[in-house]
């Protein structure tokens, strides 16, 4: 008798717990996806700031070099290449190409941060290799490990710099 007048306390009490604990579930995983969020935007900001850092010639040969060793390695000749890349980048990357010793036909028809796009004579392979195609291969990495660092966090971490030579080994 006691215990059935006291079951409906304990049944209110059960489900004012429960939705406590969905309650915080759904405000951390805002927090968290929050948290995600806005440093992919930070990450988004420096990268659009690439050519204003002072390692962007080397990170411009780096994907210049990448691209033309992947179109390399799927072509089966050794037909004509054709560049594409922004004009803003055209002084650092002829620069570039004179220096490494090739004379590849570039197009400055791109409006990117970085990087550049190649593709055989045909146009049947096509190796996109911008910083923003980086970004985006690398954003479902990016935010896998920026959500386990959200909930293994002790303390409040903010991430002001993003090493963009380290995002190109992504």
């Amino acid at each position: 008798s006691h215990a059935k007048s006291v079951e409906p306390a304990f049944k209110e009490r059960s489900r004012i717990l429960q939705r406590a604990r969905l309650e915080a579930m759904q405000i951390l995983g805002s927090a968290r996806e929050e948290f995600v969020d806005s440093t992919l935007a930070q990450i988004r900001t420096q990268l659009a700031e690439t050519r204003t850092n002072k390692s962007h010639p080397q990170i411009l040969q780096r994907l210049t070099e990448e691209a033309l060793a992947e179109l390399k390695e799927s072509m089966t000749n050794s037909g004509m290449v054709q560049l594409e890349a922004d004009p803003k980048d055209q002084v650092v990357l002829e620069g570039l190409l004179q220096d490494i010793g090739l004379n590849h036909s570039i197009k400055y028809i791109l409006d990117c941060w970085g990087g550049l796009i190649v593709q055989c004579e045909d146009g049947q392979i096509v190796v996109i290799n911008t910083l923003e195609a980086r970004l985006e291969r690398a954003a479902p990495y990016l935010r896998s490990f920026l959500a386990a660092l959200f909930e293994n966090k002790d303390t409040e971490v903010e991430i002001s710099h993003v090493d963009e030579m380290q995002l190109m080994s992504i």
